[in-house]
Formats: C-alpha cells, sequence, structure tokens
C-alpha cells in the first residue's frame, strides 16, 4: 500500500511533479498550503490507514505492521529462525536512512552474510518499504562515488523501527536531520510516482572526491562533494539541498559548483528545501524553499 504525500492529505490539486523550473514555482505558489507543524506528519508516516481511522496510537499501529509484515510479506523469503535477525537488519537499516549502503557493515552488526543482507534489502525494495537512490555520474565526472543511498518511504515506520516514540523526542534528536531528508526525497518521489510519471532516471545524489585541502603537513588530502539530489530532466540539472534548518545560507550550497564541469547538460535552478517561511534568493540561481513548494 502506498503512503499518502502530503499533496493528498491537503487535498492540494497539483498534477506536475516537482522539477524547479519557473513554471512550476509560479504554479505551485498559487496552491500554496501551509502545513504548520509538518514533523507532525514526519513521526506519524503517511499510511492511510492512520488517517482513516485518526489513529492516535501510531507506536501500536507501526508495532502490529511490522508483525504483520514479517508473518505475510516476508516470511516465504526468509527462514523462520532467522525472522528474529530480519526485525534486527530493519533496525539497523532505519538507523541508516539516507546514507551510503554498506552492506559489510550491516552484516557485521546483525550477524548475517553479505550475500543475505543484499537479498533482504531487495526484498524490502520490491515491497516498496525502502527506496534506493543511485548516484549521478557522467564522463566529465571523474571522481564520483558509485555506491547508491537508502532512504525508507515512510518516516512513520522510520521512526518507529528507530526508536522514537513521540513527535518532539523525534524532532530533537540526533537523527532528525537525516529523518527530514528522508521525507522530503520520498515526497519529491511521490510528487513523480502518483502522477505516473517516471522517477527512476531523473532523480540522483552526488557524491565524489572533487576538492582537496593540505593537512598540517603539507599533504594534499581529497574531501568528498556531496549533493542530495539532482533530478535531471531535460538535459537540465537541478541541484538540491535539503536542510531541517529554517535558515540557510549560500554556502550550504557550494557543492553545487562541481556541476559546471557538465559541458553536454544546462544547469537549472539550485534548491535548499527547508523549513524557511517563504522562498528567498540566497543569489543567482539558488533559492531557500519552503517544503510546502514540493
Amino acid at each position: 500500500m502506498n503512503n499518502l504525500s502530503l499533496r493528498e492529505l491537503f487535498d492540494i490539486q497539483m498534477t506536475s511533479p516537482f522539477i524547479p523550473t519557473e513554471e512550476y514555482l509560479d504554479d505551485r505558489k498559487n496552491k500554496l498550503v501551509s502545513y504548520h507543524d509538518v514533523f507532525s506528519y514526519i513521526f506519524r508516516g503517511g499510511y492511510p490507514k492512520i488517517y482513516q481511522n485518526d489513529i492516535q496510537d501510531v507506536e501500536s499501529y507501526y508495532s502490529d505492521y511490522v508483525k504483520t509484515y514479517l508473518e505475510k510479506d516476508v516470511r516465504g523469503f526468509i527462514k523462520p529462525q532467522h525472522e528474529i535477525d530480519f526485525y534486527k537488519f530493519l533496525v539497523s537499516l532505519a538507523a541508516r536512512s539516507g546514507e551510503k549502503i554498506n552492506y559489510h557493515n550491516i552484516a557485521v552488526e546483525i550477524g548475517m552474510s553479505e550475500p543475505t543482507i543484499k537479498s533482504w534489502i531487495s526484498v524490502l525494495e520490491a515491497s516498496n518499504i525502502i527506496y534506493i537512490l543511485h548516484p549521478y555520474h557522467s564522463k566529465a565526472l571523474t571522481r564520483t562515488i558509485k555506491t547508491p543511498k537508502i532512504y525508507f518511504r515512510d518516516t512513520g515506520l522510520l521512526c518507529y523501527l528507530s526508536g522514537w516514540l513521540t513527535r518532539k523526542a523525534m524532532e530533537r534528536g540526533h537523527q532528525s536531520d537525516y529523518i527530514f531528508e528522508t521525507f522530503v526525497v520520498s515526497e519529491i518521489i511521490k510528487s513523480f510516482e502518483n502522477f505516473g510519471r517516471e522517477y527512476q532516471n531523473r532523480i540522483f545524489y552526488y557524491s565524489g572526491f572533487d576538492k582537496t585541502k593540505r593537512n598540517a603537513k603539507g599533504e594534499v588530502i581529497p574531501q568528498e562533494t556531496e549533493i542530495d539530489l539532482i533530478i535531471d530532466y531535460d538535459h537540465t540539472l537541478y541541484p538540491i539541498e535539503i536542510k531541517k534548518a529554517s535558515i540557510v545560507s549560500r554556502m550550504e550550497a557550494t557543492a553545487f559548483d562541481v556541476l559546471k564541469q557538465e559541458k553536454e547538460k544546462d544547469i537549472g535552478l539550485g534548491i535548499i528545501i527547508c523549513n524557511t517561511l517563504e522562498p528567498i534568493l540566497l543569489k543567482e540561481n539558488l533559492m531557500a524553499l519552503p517544503i510546502e513548494y514540493i
């Protein structure tokens, strides 16, 4: 069952996927609705039954959901003696939402083999529990890291598996930045998915060793550059950073400069999606954008 987007929850009649062109932003501005306490939606998640039945005890809901998932959806793929290990795997993966996949570390943590971890990740992807975000690469960007990232599709389930039992604790917790990032990525994907638009070959992230610095000994040390999302649409790249903060600066988008190496595609408006109250032009071709614009 697909979880609901904020557009659906607030009955926003917007059928365009999130691509930050001038036309999209103008159209979206005319249909804005304040989401108020967005973290309450992040904490509750988007499964329809929660809202249809006005479920307040989401801990019990997700406890039952995971139990049902293990008993019905997964039992045909894993051996009964490994059900506890699979639950530990879910918890381990939840702690890594928004991070690059490291099969070895997960395998060591739960005591299973790497092939098993890869197989279990495939099961979660096939059942729409997680989304695999692949890296953007091209001939012009020669230092790209090609490891994919993993995101949970529903932040309510993510919060439950991560042990966050109240909205306030989740918002203030050490994992809150990654949970907010997971939520934004999921909302952008749903803006494509819910209207039948292809997104697998349009939405990426970027990571590469494009910068260097010198250490105390004068040695040149490579530095990793990362862009949270890149939307590749109509031969134009739209770089996106995701920040939980309400105030952001242009310095948080310096990684976008790496895309200047691309000569075969145009570079569109850069976006920092955050909790600002209104769009702010930080500099030419860079805007801070409220989450309501997704």
